[in-house]
């Protein structure tokens, strides 16, 4: 409605003195049959720089700046003020209070996106390019802030080998964010615009990096045991051995070590464990020696090996290095996550002071990270030892902070297993019927996902049936698991 009155005021069919009147017949008017089309023929009845600004504006996106503006149009100042100003009073853009700069806002998102459509393609990609190089003028000292802008622009313009750099730079951030369904759609992007870019090492090395995030990403979103995921991480190991980047295949083969792990496949985990080993050793590398000696600690166990595996424990915490970047975390390397699993074997081994300690070091380390999958994970791993130590009040806590961080961030795997984790709490504390109906809405979402993690959850399920006094369950549910593990199949047992 508020289309249609401007459209017939700028046709002068309405007269606005104070009050509105009727200056022509209506049968003069021409009033287009959709709100599209009467905007666009708003737009196309604009003098020719204000419409050319407009468009420029529409480029820009919903808000924009006026010394973004300034860098990207060719008109001097009093002509820009000039204009924003006529554009303003055909309500086509508002002026929005802001400090220290000016700022501007469509006056509403189908008005930008019939300017936006109204630009040639071709056009529109140079001025895409633009805008991107003004942002990087602008805000050189803080790209970090304009990452996700500098990647949807360069991604629409011609400039592929800035769109696949910046669309991968903001989907790191987009993990740091757990943003991850955002990380995802930028990767595929980058990926995607990777294919136009001549064959080489180097786009080799870029593919790698990006089928590696993409990767991880789709771990948390999805599953680690996802065909998606294995399909990009046999990608990456692929294209690693093609051009002998030792840096890349142990990433890669790290990546295909986390797959085997989460999905319970025994032997195959162990020996790629076995594998990181000793590509470690030969690197000389303290980064990848001390994720090799943890990757090798946490199979042997979950195996029962657990001198050996406090000993790889013990060798790792001997190697001094820098923590990685958060999107590594998808694949498993998590300071916080290792600890809350060291606590479990420490406790086994019956260290029970040393267990505490490591548990209480992984939830202090994950909450100054203040990451959500590494703090749903980090709760997961905690609850376990909570578990062990028939701390049932402390697992409960564990299982609802993890359960509400699984929620919020859609980490499709952590969720049903967390679930689980929370029914044999709630077995333990005399809610039989509510804990099994967790349990059991836990296995359904993990019989989607493949099963991946339940030989995880297997051995707590056992328990609750044990004292929900079905102990002919709980022994059918353990001589599967250790069946499994006889066989090697991919749902192996702890």
């Amino acid at each position: 409605m508020e289309e249609m009155v401007q459209a017939l005021s700028e046709q002068r069919v309405l007269a606005r003195n104070g009050v509105v009147t009727l200056a022509k017949s209506l049968t003069e008017a021409r009033i287009p049959p959709t709100v599209q089309d009467i905007l666009a023929s708003r737009i196309d009845r604009l003098a020719a720089d204000e419409k050319g600004l407009l468009q420029t504006l529409a480029v820009l996106g919903k808000e924009f700046s006026l010394s973004l503006i300034s860098r990207v149009v060719a008109h001097s100042e009093v002509e820009l003020e000039r204009m924003l100003s006529d554009l303003q009073l055909a309500e086509f853009i508002y002026e929005q209070p802001a400090f220290p700069d000016v700022e501007y806002t469509f006056k509403h998102a189908l008005t930008q996106e019939v300017a936006y459509n109204s630009i040639l393609g071709e056009r529109r990609k140079q001025l895409h390019e633009r805008i991107a190089q003004a942002i990087e003028a602008l805000f050189g000292n803080q790209l970090e802030n304009h990452l996700s802008d500098l990647a949807h622009h360069y991604g629409r313009s011609a400039n592929a080998p800035k769109a696949v750099e910046y669309l991968q730079r903001a989907g790191e951030q987009a993990i740091e964010r757990s943003a991850n369904a955002q990380a995802i759609a930028q990767f595929t992007a980058a990926l995607e615009l990777l294919k136009i870019l001549p064959e080489g090492i180097e786009r080799a090395r870029q593919e790698i990096g990006l089928q590696l995030l993409i990767g991880g990403a789709l771990g948390v979103a999805k599953s680690p045991g996802d065909l998606e995921v294995r399909r990009a991480l046999s990608r990456a190991q692929e294209l690693s051995s093609e051009i002998g980047d030792d840096t890349f295949q142990f990433r890669a083969l790290a990546g295909v070590w986390y797959h085997h792990q989460v999905t319970g496949e025994t032997e195959a985990s162990l020996e790629v464990a076995k594998q990181l080993l000793r590509l470690a050793q030969a690197f000389e590398d303290p980064v990848r020696l001390k994720f090799a000696h943890l990757a090798l600690a946490q199979r042997l166990q979950q195996l029962g090996d657990l001198i050996p595996g406090a000993e790889h424990i013990r060798q790792s915490e001997g190697i001094t290095c820098a923590e990685g970047r958060v999107s590594s975390y998808h694949l498993g390397d998590a300071p916080s996550r290792w600890l809350a699993i060291s606590a479990g074997a420490f406790w086994q081994l019956g260290y029970p002071d040393q267990a505490m300690a490591r548990s209480r070091e992984a939830l202090a380390r994950a909450e100054r990270l203040s990451h959500g999958f590494v703090s749903a994970v980090t709760r997961m791993y905690c609850g376990y030892f909570s578990a062990d130590c028939r701390h049932v009040e402390a697992a409960m806590g564990h299982g609802d902070a993890g359960f509400a961080l699984a929620s919020e961030y859609g980490f499709s795997l952590l969720l049903p297993m967390l679930m689980m984790q929370r029914g044999w709490a709630l077995v333990h504390l005399g809610e039989v019927e509510e804990g099994f109906d967790q349990i059991n809405r836990g296995v359904a979402v993990l019989q989607q996902l493949a099963g991946a993690g339940y030989y995880l959850c297997r051995r707590f399920i056992a328990e609750a049936y044990l004292v929900a006094k079905r102990a002919e369950d709980g022994l059918r549910l353990v001589n599967e698991g250790l069946q499994d593990l006889v066989n090697g199949k991919r749902h192996g047992s702890r």
